[in-house]
């Protein structure tokens, strides 16, 4: 594992328990109910240095501190497998059902992810639309970023990280149960 990949914990300057991986951190800020997930683009600064004040969202809570490092952990582990995947991003200017795309990044022959000003969603060519089962066929093959992706990372889940398979997974069993169930629903996420 390269030292980007690695998790270094450590107390911020506010005595948060905090972690780095790369340029992301992660604070753990206590709340009612345990401990809320506060995320962070951190470069440049020691963890001793961070404050509740760099805290750019939420990922919601976790129970205890152990809970934290394993999300922490989660983290690092889905970067390194996105690492892997070496996903290509391509400026573009080309029409969706969203407006004009800013840029796609490309998962996989014939799976695009477009980006565009106000949304966006996957692009599939007509030969992965073919061979797909037809309970994730969406006609034209546009699928939105909201809840419709997870119909394209469940076709093709090797283009996807852990992580994002099983979002896609739990996004596919609340909106579309009756295909999750009919495609024989994973019970791992």
């Amino acid at each position: 594992m390269s030292q980007a990949d690695a998790a270094v914990y450590g107390l911020t300057a506010d005595g948060l328990l905090a972690a780095r991986i790369g340029d992301f951190g992660c604070f753990a800020v206590p709340g009612d109910g345990g401990l809320r997930l506060a995320i962070a683009r951190c470069t440049g600064k020691p963890v001793a240095e961070w404050t509740a004040s760099d805290a750019l969202a939420s990922e919601g809570i976790v129970g205890d501190e152990t809970a934290f490092r394993a999300h922490v952990e989660d983290i690092a582990h889905h970067r390194r497998q996105l690492r892997g995947l070496a996903r290509a991003h391509v400026a573009t200017s080309r029409l969706t059902p969203w407006g004009t795309a800013q840029q796609e990044t490309v998962y996989g022959e014939g799976v695009i992810f477009v980006s565009t000003a106000s949304h966006g969603g996957f692009h599939l060519s007509e030969k992965r639309l073919a061979g797909l089962d037809p309970l994730l066929h969406v006609d034209g093959g546009w699928y939105e970023e909201d809840v419709e992706w997870a119909k394209v990372a469940l076709a093709f889940p090797d283009l996807f990280t852990d992580r994002e398979n099983a979002a896609a997974d739990r996004t596919v069993r609340a909106w579309f149960p009756l295909i999750w169930q009919a495609l024989g629903g994973r019970h791992d996420s």
